[in-house]
């Protein structure tokens, strides 16, 4: 028996239908044994959806009603990467309001921002911000700071967010403010 293919790549939240190839009767095979039947979907069935939000090694053990023996072995790796996208230049003055602040946003999964911290080129902090979902205009820095603009150039920052595993995960870059 085998898998087609034998490793499979997800993105967190997701799920994968891995395709098993058995070199028998369908109709004679008897047992399925999963070695981790966490995620697995259907533990008597050829084809199930695995999901899980970390990478596994699974291996199915198939025997047929003559007792032949067959095992199957399949890799995920899941990719727990945030699809977190922050703008690398802002424009307090711009007409459009979006363009107007730093904001972390994503596409149709929020992800939930646990920091978000904004630094001049001294390593002053300029902004700082905790325990938001990423899309929220709300939870954004405007080029300010106490009530006056700041100087224009490169300021750093850095976020951490809780992956779908449930890990905190750390992000950093840089903006540029122009007026």
């Amino acid at each position: 028996a085998e898998f087609d293919p034998s490793y499979a790549i997800y993105a967190c939240g997701d799920s994968i239908q891995p395709n098993l190839i058995v070199n028998a009767d369908p109709t004679q095979i008897d047992t399925f044994i999963w070695n981790i039947t966490d995620g697995v979907s259907c533990l008597d069935c050829y084809n199930p959806f695995i999901s899980t939000p970390k990478g596994k090694n699974y291996s199915v053990t198939v025997i047929d009603e003559d007792g032949c023996i067959a095992i199957a072995d399949l890799s995920t790796v899941v990719s727990n990467e945030a699809e977190v996208y922050a703008p690398n230049i802002i424009s307090p003055t711009s007409k459009n309001a979006a363009n107007q602040v730093f904001w972390l946003q994503s596409g149709d999964r929020k992800e939930f921002i646990t920091t978000l911290r904004i630094f001049d080129r001294w390593g002053n902090k300029v902004f700082e911000d905790y325990n938001f979902e990423t899309n929220d205009m709300e939870h954004s820095w405007d080029g300010r700071l106490h009530e006056g603009n700041v100087v224009p150039g490169v300021y750093v920052y850095y976020f951490t967010y809780i992956d779908c595993a449930g890990y905190e995960q750390l992000e950093k870059g840089d903006v540029t403010v122009i007026f």
